[in-house]
């Protein structure tokens, strides 16, 4: 089976860190224990909290549909969306589409089936994501207005 890992940074400078090593890491680790061969990387720095300026992802997804890879590993969940809505959007496409979603993180990596009881930790997991999120945006407003 070949996948596609997405790498994702919530900023341009966050992509000089280690993050996308990390990343990087964690999915290269967990394809080669699962027997997954890696067909590339996408990676960017965008918000995980909406879709549209992700030309990386929408990339990904459209090699997907063209070429038959049919896997994505992130290294977490919340490298997909920051979003609830975002995340259940983009399983849905994924879903219709045949494409499935796996995680690199241990407890996250049978999150995306069907089942209520794993839908319903994704979600609320998800909102936790949006609830972090949402504090550093607020964190770093206040930061820069003290700077001010």
């Amino acid at each position: 089976m070949k996948a596609f890992g997405y790498v994702r940074c919530s900023s341009a400078g966050a992509m000089d860190h280690d993050g996308p090593i990390r990343q990087r890491a964690a999915i290269e680790a967990f394809c080669k224990a699962h027997g997954i061969e890696l067909a590339g990387f996408y990676e960017e720095s965008h918000t995980g909290s909406d879709l549209d300026g992700r030309v990386e992802f929408h990339k990904m997804r459209e090699a997907m549909l063209e070429n038959g890879v049919r896997l994505v590993v992130v290294e977490k969940i919340d490298r997909l969306a920051r979003s609830v809505m975002i995340q259940e959007t983009i399983l849905a496409d994924f879903k219709k589409h045949g494409i499935e979603l796996r995680s690199a993180t241990p407890g996250e990596d049978d999150l995306c089936g069907e089942d209520p009881t794993r839908v319903l930790i994704r979600q609320i997991l998800a909102a936790f994501f949006e609830y972090e999120r949402k504090m550093i945006e607020l964190k770093t407003r206040a930061d820069r207005k003290s700077v001010v």
